[in-house]
């Protein structure tokens, strides 16, 4: 009798109560202390469940008839046999114990997959949840300020301004224009010769702020709002800086609205600002703000934006009434028409485009020029509008009646970086990369000529009042202020 383990004749027999077959007494033992089942029916077993059998101390030799070849070829076949049916059987548990493992990394595999995918819909739920919560909390804050007029507007809307925008603007309109006809010149409004001897009288400040193309001057001429790396109010008489601090990162934007200074950043918001304490913020864009400019009522900012759409925002309500987007390419400046009914945005498409704010449709595009838009300005007589481009050392003027080019300004200046007429109309100052320029329009023989040369690399220019003064960031952050 062989063991049922090993297939050998045991050297202590022993008997399973479970199963009833014959084991070597060690190897049952080990199998027991390792899996607590009998080996052959795999129930619970204990040592205790094991019969130890008695056997004879003699051993019994081989019978005779297995002494010869025939019968040892026949023991070792039935032993080959044994073996081949056990080699069989370890086989058929291995394929199987393949199969069950290529199926649990399957199974892992598909379940990594659904928490990839699961993982990646949360996110874009929580995603679109925060942009619906913000444009939920732009449309009821505008509905609110709407209510109090008496209207009711989206401020997604593409369709125009909401009627009591449109009615200020038209109001805005028909006074500027009636009264523009009749305008003359003022007596005290600086001459052509004392503009042409500004190159002689300059007075420099220590450095402000770096990385600016745009600044601003008060209706008093005395303060100047400075955008750049670190915005600030300077105070020509007193020569004092006072900063400007809640932007996140570059501002990109600056200019007076009465008292208030307004400046816009990369973090994408409109601040307007009482001296040095913040009174307002607009948040309407996705993305940084490039540029701001006021209506002429004084009421009313529009901001072009890094999500190509321009915004409409009303002061006195410090709402965003309405939101543009446009198929165009980069918006890179803006500008009002001194009427305060038409809106010049430059684009990196070479075009720079005139809109009827009332509408917020396209009235009419000029160019093309070489490179994007870098700057633009509309004249007080309302007939004229100048742009530049980032490869072009020229400045091109351009007759808004009939959209034709009446004149290029060209040499002296480099690529211009900013551009600014002042309140007459008689004179257009040019920044660029070489130096600045200032031409003069002479009324009564309808010439252009050059009044003035300042060869100093520039970033942005303004007009003070009566165009007595001309304040001029250069690139390396100085403030000079000619008069």
């Amino acid at each position: 009798m062989n063991c049922a383990i090993s297939g050998e004749i045991p050297e202590t027999p022993v008997v399973s109560k479970k199963s009833c077959n014959l084991f070597e007494r060690r190897l049952l033992e080990s199998y027991i202390a390792e899996h607590g089942k009998d080996p052959v029916s795999a129930e619970e077993m204990t040592v205790d469940d094991i019969i130890e059998l008695k056997t004879s101390k003699i051993v019994r030799p081989r019978p005779p008839n297995l002494t010869s070849l025939p019968s040892l070829l026949s023991v070792f076949q039935t032993e080959w046999d044994a073996l081949a049916l056990e080699t069989f059987t370890l086989k058929q548990q291995l394929n199987q114990t393949r199969q069950e493992l290529s199926t649990a990394l399957y199974q892992h595999d598909a379940a990594c997959r659904v928490v990839a995918r699961l993982m990646k819909e949360r996110d874009e739920a929580r995603d679109a949840l925060s942009k619906i919560s913000a444009n939920f909390a732009n449309g009821s804050l505008s509905a609110a300020n709407n209510a109090k007029e008496g209207e009711k507007m989206d401020v997604d809307s593409q369709e125009g301004l909401p009627p009591f925008i449109v009615e200020k603007v038209n109001k805005t309109l028909e006074e500027l224009s009636s009264a523009r006809r009749k305008r003359k010149v003022p007596g005290d409004w600086a001459t052509p010769e004392k503009v042409s001897e500004f190159s002689g009288t300059k007075i420099t400040h220590r450095l402000i702020s770096s990385h600016s193309r745009s600044i601003a001057v008060d209706d008093s001429g005395d303060r100047v709002v400075i955008a750049g790396k670190n915005p600030s109010i300077y105070s020509i008489s007193e020569n004092t800086t006072s900063k400007l601090v809640g932007h996140e990162g570059l501002v990109t934007a600056a200019l007076w609205v009465a008292e208030t200074a307004v400046t816009a950043g990369v973090d994408g918001t409109i601040r307007l600002w009482q001296d040095t304490t913040e009174k307002t913020q607009f948040s309407a864009h996705t993305g940084a703000v490039i540029a701001i400019a006021s209506h002429p009522s004084g009421e009313l900012i529009v901001s072009v934006g890094e999500d190509k759409a321009w915004a409409v925002h009303d002061v006195p309500s410090s709402a965003t009434v309405a939101k543009f987007d446009t198929p165009y390419a980069d918006l890179t400046c803006v500008k009002f028409h001194p009427d305060g009914h038409l809106l010049g945005i430059g684009t990196s498409d070479s075009q720079f485009r005139v809109f009827d704010i009332r509408s917020g449709k396209e009235a009419r595009a000029f160019g093309p020029y070489s490179g994007k838009i870098t700057a633009i300005d509309f004249s007080q007589n309302g007939y004229w509008a100048a742009a530049s481009s980032s490869c072009e050392e020229a400045v091109r003027l351009w007759d808004l009646r009939n959209g034709s080019q009446v004149l290029t300004i060209e040499g002296g200046h480099g690529v211009v970086n900013s551009l600014c007429w002042d309140g007459s109309a008689q004179y257009l100052a040019l920044a660029g990369s070489t130096g600045v320029k200032i031409m003069h329009y002479k009324k009564t023989t309808k010439e252009w000529s050059e009044l003035a040369s300042l060869n100093e690399k520039t970033g942005a220019i303004a007009w003070g009042p009566r165009a007595e003064t001309l304040v001029v960031q250069h690139e390396n952050g100085n403030l000079s202020v000619y008069a």
